[in-house]
């Protein structure tokens, strides 16, 4: 099994393809557990006729992780955006947002993850509980670093419900934080959606999300 997400034209004229994987069996570095269930990050790299030059994995044993965006940067290696998912003891599935750098032929350079801002499913008793986010997009910056935006699940008023908010991240070349911002609405328990964000001639960006009322 495997899905693609994203796709961008490279500087020597092929493709990025970026996404998710299941183990086929064949794949050198797969990293899941159980085949189909367990997922890695999948990029694959074409020439311009189509022809497969190299494909990458990249993930921790057992937990899912996939990509739903990449960008090429100006050392001709690539950013890519997405999601891990793990078990949190007690609180169930826990989605961390993950940006992951990698040189021009696919090798890894680095990989952070950053948790949600607030508590999902929040304890009353102790205010623990998941934090859960995960990145649609992701930009190279003009200062080196990068910005990512997605989203976030938050905790409403009511400590059992949840509102999913459109969340950006800035990072440096690293992929330190540096500043994060969210943005939201009181609208239906299913709010947030698909976040894109797009650079602006004056140096800001123009956050697109899909919200539910």
């Amino acid at each position: 099994l495997c899905r693609f997400y994203d796709v961008k034209e490279t500087k020597n004229g092929g493709y990025i393809l970026a996404g998710e994987t299941g183990n086929f069996g064949n794949l050198s570095g797969y990293h899941g557990g159980v085949p189909l269930q367990d997922r890695d990050v999948y990029l694959i790299k074409i020439n311009t006729a189509g022809t497969i030059e190299w494909t990458k994995t990249y993930g921790v044993s057992l937990w899912h992780e996939g990509a739903y965006s990449i960008e090429q940067t100006s050392d001709d290696g690539f950013i890519i955006g997405g999601w891990r998912e793990e078990d949190n003891s007690g609180y169930g599935l826990e989605k961390s947002a993950t940006l992951i750098k990698v040189n021009a032929v696919g090798t890894l350079q680095w990989a952070k993850t950053y948790a949600g801002l607030n508590p999902r499913f929040k304890s009353n008793t102790t205010g623990e509980g998941k934090r859960d986010g995960e990145f649609y997009s992701v930009l190279p910056t003009n200062d080196g670093g990068y910005i990512a935006t997605g989203r976030n699940f938050s905790i409403l008023s009511n400590d059992h419900e949840q509102q999913n908010g459109a969340w950006i991240v800035k990072t440096d070349n690293k992929g330190a934080l540096q500043w994060t911002r969210q943005y939201h609405v009181e609208s239906s328990f299913e709010s947030g959606g698909n976040v894109k964000l797009l650079a602006t001639y004056d140096g800001g960006y123009l956050l697109n999300a899909d919200i539910g009322c």
